[in-house]
């Protein structure tokens, strides 16, 4: 109505994320109203059956309420069992639902990205699952997408030079692995984003910044194109290290990457080859290979001659594009 949009409706489509759920601790006492000065017997959860909607001491029918501890004040047992932290020896139930005050299982963001930084909660929040389900918090995720940043931080930046000056990247795509690499990244990142997979976006782009510099340092135009994949994902990192490489204008307002579609056609592939069901040894193949090449090749292959030793064959399974496997 305020003639903003060309279209009627702006959104496309409608998605319903997934809700991030939280561990909460429960356990169980007599203490039904809540009198602050009643002194309650305590009860685990292994103590106690459900009926409807109460709940009742196993030993003894009496109802008991549940009561939750908070995440931050739960002691572990040896074994990682959670307790209670002032009843010695009580277990609590671990339980994964909605987070909620009451339940004690609400995570502060600021306390996240005070130790991670803001990147590294949005990225690890889309890292989590696939974005329509729900998936439960934990902290132990974080820093491995800490880690990823750090080292995209390290392919563009050399700490050790002083005021952590920029690399000086070579021109151009790089060599034709890196070339490759960088297309095939492209492209499956885009193809992720068009579907919000989310997480499987980011899974491709850690595997770039693992591989790009294995064996040459990066490439200023593979390196871009990177950072452009990026932008959406840790958008403060991206626009730090885009405008180290000296661009003037901001990254998020760059043009988005295209692949370049010759890269994209596998001339060969490797397949695992089994020797009765075991891997034995992989052979490389060109992409188009007749099943009568591979399964020359698979016989050819030093582990798998062997294994099966003076024996001949008795059949080679071939799966196109999977395996071979050797039965002898």
């Amino acid at each position: 109505d305020a003639g903003l949009v060309h279209t009627k409706e702006p959104f496309a489509k409608l998605l319903n994320p997934g809700m991030i759920l939280g561990y909460s601790y429960r356990y169980y006492d007599d203490n039904l109203s809540d009198d602050p000065k009643a002194k309650p017997r305590f009860f685990s959860a292994s103590a106690v059956r459900i009926d409807g909607e109460r709940a009742l001491a196993a030993a003894t029918g009496a109802e008991v309420k549940e009561r939750w501890v908070k995440a931050q004040d739960v002691r572990r047992a040896a074994d990682g069992t959670p307790l209670h932290p002032t009843q010695a020896d009580l277990p609590l139930e671990e339980v994964i639902e909605k987070m909620s005050k009451s339940r004690g299982n609400v995570v502060s963001p600021d306390d996240v990205i005070g130790e991670f930084g803001a990147d590294s909660m949005r990225l690890y929040e889309l890292f989590m699952g696939p974005l329509e389900k729900g998936a439960p918090w934990s902290t132990d995720g974080i820093p491995g997408c800490f880690r990823f940043l750090q080292r995209a931080w390290r392919l563009f930046v050399d700490d050790d030079a002083q005021g952590e000056q920029a690399r000086a990247l070579p021109p151009g795509m790089g060599t034709p692995p890196q070339a490759r690499l960088t297309a095939q990244t492209i492209a499956g990142v885009t193809a992720d984003l068009e579907a919000v997979q989310l997480n499987t976006a980011i899974s491709k782009l850690m595997v770039w910044a693992r591989d790009i510099a294995k064996d040459a340092p990066v490439p200023r135009a593979a390196g871009e194109a990177f950072l452009r994949m990026l932008s959406p994902l840790a958008p403060h990192l991206a626009e730090e290290l885009w405008a180290r490489l000296g661009n003037a204008r901001e990254v998020a307002l760059a043009s988005w990457p295209v692949a370049d579609a010759k890269l994209l056609i596998v001339d060969t592939i490797q397949l695992p080859v089994q020797v009765n069901g075991k891997l034995r040894d992989q052979i490389e193949v060109e992409a188009n290979a007749s099943e009568e090449t591979i399964r020359t090749a698979a016989l050819a292959a030093p582990n798998v001659r062997k294994h099966l030793g003076e024996r001949a064959p008795k059949k080679v399974i071939v799966i196109p594009g999977r395996l071979v496997n050797v039965v002898g």
